[in-house]
């Protein structure tokens, strides 16, 4: 399930996923994460739910709030970084473009 926003009034219920709880109480292997508009309201297993939509999550893996990581992960090593030329039409900023190509020579250097 994907999704971008929380559904207001959406009840769901997230059934029998290897659920990763980020936290010391630890990971449950078959479990459920029920959610009523886009906030979690219990973590459990075999949880009851009245009225909420059943989501089978079986054989998948249920885990909170990491959206897309792997490209914010190696893209934060390209903050600021620049081949080091003006683009056309564009502002006079050879300062900033030196430090950045000079930080772009660096990062293969190690």
């Amino acid at each position: 399930m994907t999704s971008t926003a929380p559904v207001s009034g959406a009840n769901l219920l997230i059934r029998g996923g290897y659920v990763l709880t980020m936290d010391s109480a630890g990971d449950l292997p078959a479990g459920d994460v029920h959610l009523r508009d886009g906030v979690i309201q219990q973590i459990g297993t075999n949880l009851d739910a009245p009225g909420a939509e059943v989501i089978d999550a079986s054989g998948k893996i249920v885990v909170p709030g990491l959206v897309d990581t792997h490209w914010h992960m190696w893209n934060t090593l390209l903050r600021g970084m620049s081949d080091g030329r003006r683009p056309p039409g564009g502002p006079d900023r050879s300062g900033y473009f030196a430090t950045c190509g000079r930080r772009r020579q660096a990062l293969p250097a190690g």
